[in-house]
Order: structure tokens, then C-alpha cells, then sequence
């Protein structure tokens, strides 16, 4: 989320989730699944065609995590309110003129600025989100633009695992299909460990920001 955890949670298996995430991306890592990061470690390089699932900590944000030449053409799905992305997107030095914005949320949005910005979705209307998302897309070049989606956890707390899972499998193959660079973010400490093993298998990489 962007804004100006713990990872001890555990589930009914006693096994903490972000652990259960670790042996899921081990075996991502056999396959070569491992997202590239920087020399700091902290920007990640996505592949365009690809998704990727990054851990992040808590209230930490993807658009602080991707190079800056990802805004020269970039989707941000997010439960922020569109001031917040466009100043998020200032701040790591890109252009909000380029971008846009699928606000998820039941609040009332106003903005008068630069981005892009669909009209908002309630985190309960999966529907609503993947058209939204759908009409959205259209602006986002082949090979050359970004799928930024934060708080994938943040649905979760609104609708039931598996028809996020469905909503997530269809935005990913859309995102596929229009050879985009696809990262999601999660904070696995928020999620439990069986849906965050559930929803890896969805990614063709995987980072570890925290």
C-alpha cells in the first residue's frame, strides 16, 4: 500500500505463511523462477510476458520496488487513492502523465491530476475489478508497459480465496496475453500459508523485498 510486520503469524498448521512461501520459492528457484533484483537489492527487474509475485513488508509499496522507466507506461491497481500513486510515482522520478490507476476501495475518490484514473471498485466486486482492469489494459503497450497491483492480501480480506484466485489467474493471463511486466505484491505474514503456496504456483518468478 502506499503511504506516506511481523512475519511470525502462523496458521492452523502451526507453519508460519511467509516459510510456507520460502519452500514454494525454493522450487522456483530450481527452475530458474528467481525475479532479478539490484545491486542494492531493492529494484526489482521484471520480465516482460511474465508475473511476478514480490514479498514485501507491511504498508511497503511496489512503486517504490520497479525501475523508473516502468512509468513510462504503467497500470497501478491499488486500494490507495490516486493522489497518493501520482505523488508515489513523482517521488521515484516518473511521469503520472504516462500511468494509470484502478482505485480498489469503497471510499469516495476525487483527484484532478495527470494519471489516468478508472472509476473506483469495491474490493467485494471481483467482477467489477477484473473489468476495470480489462478496460484498463488497453493502454498498456505490448513490451513495454507495467502491471503494478499492490495488496493482493487486501482482497483477501473482502472475498473468499478461491474466487480471488480465479480473479488473479485472469488478470495474469490478460496481463500475459498483452505482454506486460506483471508484479504483485503480498505481505505473506497477512495471508494464511496454504493460500500463499496456492497463489505462488500462479507466477512465473518470485522476489523477496522485505
Amino acid at each position: 500500500m502506499i503511504t506516506d510486520g511481523d512475519d511470525s503469524a502462523a496458521t492452523d498448521s502451526g507453519v508460519p505463511a511467509a516459510a510456507r512461501f520460502e519452500q514454494t520459492a525454493a522450487a522456483l528457484r530450481s527452475d530458474g523462477g528467481s525475479a532479478d533484483v539490484d545491486a542494492a537489492g531493492s529494484e526489482l527487474a521484471a520480465e516482460f510476458g511474465d508475473a511476478t509475485l514480490v514479498l514485501l513488508e507491511a504498508m511497503d509499496s511496489l512503486v517504490g520496488s520497479v525501475p523508473t522507466t516502468a512509468f513510462d507506461n504503467a497500470l497501478v491497481i491499488s486500494p490507495s487513492q490516486p493522489g497518493r500513486v501520482e505523488a508515489a510515482i513523482e517521488r521515484r522520478g516518473g511521469d503520472p502523465g504516462q500511468c494509470g490507476h484502478v482505485p480498489v476501495t469503497g471510499s469516495p475518490v476525487s483527484y484532478d491530476g495527470p494519471l489516468w484514473v478508472s472509476s473506483p471498485v469495491d474490493p467485494s466486486d471481483l467482477t467489477g475489478i477484473s473489468v476495470r482492469v480489462s478496460q484498463a489494459m488497453e493502454y498498456v503497450k505490448p513490451g513495454e508497459g507495467w502491471l503494478l497491483w499492490e495488496d493482493l492480501q487486501f482482497l483477501l480480506l473482502y472475498a473468499d480465496p478461491s474466487n480471488v484466485y480465479r480473479l488473479t489467474s485472469q488478470v495474469l493471463d490478460r496481463a500475459r496475453g498483452g505482454d506486460a511486466a506483471t508484479v504483485v505484491g503480498l505481505n505473506a505474514a497477512a495471508a494464511e500459508e496454504r493460500t500463499v503456496a496456492r497463489f505462488a504456483g500462479l507466477f512465473d518468478h518470485y522476489a523477496d523485498l522485505r
